[in-house]
């Protein structure tokens, strides 16, 4: 699922995983479940580029206002990418493996697909929550689970106190001095939000990534 605020959508996912991705040969699949990374007024896909996602709607011709739909639309993406019709997401592939993956706010959402869509569709074998901000996983279900976390999401955004027991169904992996939001890329747009934020002189530019 790809990562959302009121602006614009990122795929956080994909932004930090995608040579691991690449590398080791998986495909990988963005899904926009969100109102506000669809239909945002400023930057939202249908504003960024109305000839391709123009038709996008997820809130039943603005019926619907919240992100209720998005739970539905979770299972059916991956209905999609396993029993393809007429458009085929993943062009001939046969998937062994159907992960969901979410960070930040799509990473709440994600716990709660997990904990109350999932028992009843079973369309995903495992799941992978990036950034957490404080929802408890229900231990009573085989699907496994790994967590990671920055130091930022245990002290600020509610991991500290979401905190679970490893167990045959959960692993959980803290990054010690890890923050929310990357900060290598030279480009990277949060540098002077985050100087400005905490009052601190903006640095240099660290060299990227090979």
């Amino acid at each position: 699922m790809a990562e959302r605020d009121q602006r614009l959508q990122s795929d956080a996912l994909w932004l930090t995983s995608y040579a691991h991705i690449l590398r080791e040969g998986n495909a990988y699949v963005g899904v926009s479940v969100q109102a506000a990374g669809i239909h945002g007024t400023v930057a939202g896909l249908r504003v960024w580029s109305p000839d391709r996602y123009g038709d996008l709607d997820v809130t039943d011709n603005g019926t619907i206002t919240t992100d209720d739909l998005s739970f539905d639309i979770w299972s059916q993406a991956a209905k999609a990418i396993r029993e393809p019709q007429g458009v085929d997401p993943l062009g001939g592939l046969a998937p062994r493996m159907v992960i969901a993956t979410g960070a930040f706010q799509s990473e709440y959402f994600l716990v709660w697909y997990h904990n109350s869509v999932h028992p009843l569709a079973h369309v995903y074998d495992g799941f992978l929550l990036y950034l957490g901000v404080g929802r408890l996983l229900r231990t009573d279900l085989a699907t496994k689970v790994i967590k990671v976390d920055t130091e930022n999401d245990v002290l600020a955004l509610g991991e500290y106190y979401a905190r679970q027991a490893d167990s045959d169904h959960l692993r959980t992996y803290e990054v010690a001095g890890a923050s929310h939001v990357g900060y290598s890329h030279p480009n990277c747009a949060v540098k002077s939000w985050c100087a400005t934020a905490c009052r601190l002189p903006t640095p240099p530019s660290a060299p990227g990534p090979p």
